[in-house]
């Protein structure tokens, strides 16, 4: 398996000192770090069995700020994975989310099943912007790293993987039929990695140029073969998978309608058989996704920081004046 590890604020030993882990809970969440570790030991478990593969780590897509927490990619086409710490008893159906508190259900703070779901979502948009095939769908799949995490599973919209089924997850991904040749996993990962900044130019390079009134039009060149859009996918054809992309434009979240503000979860209304709302709730506590906020968002304190992160900020260094102060008192006593 290559793994492509693009977590912020670690080392090139994959460790993460006291100070780092304190600005990526700032960053990205209070409960970042124990995602990273849970992220390590579900690709412990896999690694060995998912040859030939490529799992890309943390990767903040394109320019949006939306982090993808697993993108696995091989044969059988792509999935992004989100890796959960959870544990407890909980209950995925359809798209709701709940967690077992005493003798009920209760709506969980955080909808992993919708988060997964709306990552999943972005990236397919990110890779038909690319120019990829629309035969390549992206599977959306919930990993559990604990062993104490047991979920009951009614059609939910998102497969979730117990940590007890990690290894039977992964050779299913092995044994299932192909989609995609090996030479367009590596292609694919590139696609995603290194996005395309193209513009519309002529076959000289330069813009092109408007026809003089009465000058003869040239016919327009054919589409190529093995760009068609409407081709069945096929692994023995290596081109196959990506059309000629003109003009790929960076991914805007606010294009898509995704929102970053914090919110407490709500009753959805039934959703319109129409093209899908692709809006992200921002929930607190769990692995956030920064991204620039659209217009009308959270209001900003000083510093361009909201007032949970200010008083974060404020308790860390409450706690590192203590600190000094205890060590101040020691070299005094002692010395």
């Amino acid at each position: 398996m290559k793994l492509i590890d693009q977590t912020p604020y670690q080392n090139y030993k994959g460790e993460i000192s006291f100070l780092q882990r304190l600005q990526g809970i700032l960053k990205y969440g209070l409960s970042w770090y124990a995602e990273v570790q849970a992220q390590k030991n579900v690709l412990a478990a896999i690694e060995r069995i998912l040859q030939g593969f490529t799992v890309i780590r943390n990767h903040t897509l394109d320019e949006s700020g939306i982090v993808l927490p697993l993108i696995v990619i091989g044969k059988f086409g792509i999935a992004v994975a989100y890796v959960t710490h959870l544990k407890g008893t909980y209950m995925a159906k359809e798209d709701s989310w709940r967690v077992l508190r005493g003798s009920n259900f209760q709506d969980a703070p955080i909808n992993l099943l919708s988060r997964t779901e709306r990552l999943a979502r972005a990236l397919n948009v990110f890779l038909e912007r690319q120019g990829v095939r629309r035969a390549l769908n992206v599977e959306p799949v919930i990993l559990a790293a604990d062993p104490g995490l047991f979920v009951e599973s009614q059609r939910p919209i998102v497969r979730v993987v117990l940590n007890d089924g990690l290894e039977r997850w992964a050779n299913g991904l092995v044994k299932a039929p192909p989609a995609i040749s090996e030479m367009n996993v590596e292609e694919l990962a590139e696609r995603i990695l290194k996005p395309k900044r193209l513009k519309p130019k002529d076959a000289l390079g330069s813009e092109p140029q408007h026809a003089e009134p009465g000058s003869p039009v040239e016919p327009a060149s054919e589409p190529d073969e093995a760009a068609s859009f409407d081709d069945e996918l096929e692994p023995s054809r290596a081109a196959a998978i990506f059309r000629a992309a003109e003009a790929a434009e960076a991914l805007d979240p606010n294009d898509l309608g995704f929102a970053f503000e914090d919110e407490e979860p709500v009753a959805e209304a039934p959703q319109q058989p129409v093209v899908p709302d692709l809006g992200f709730s921002r929930e607190t506590s769990d692995f956030d996704l920064e991204a620039s906020a659209p217009s009308g968002g959270e209001s900003k304190g000083r510093w361009g920081m909201s007032p949970r992160q200010l008083m974060i900020l404020g308790g860390i260094a409450l706690l590192e004046i203590c600190i000094l102060v205890g060590f101040a008192a020691m070299y005094l006593y002692y010395f």
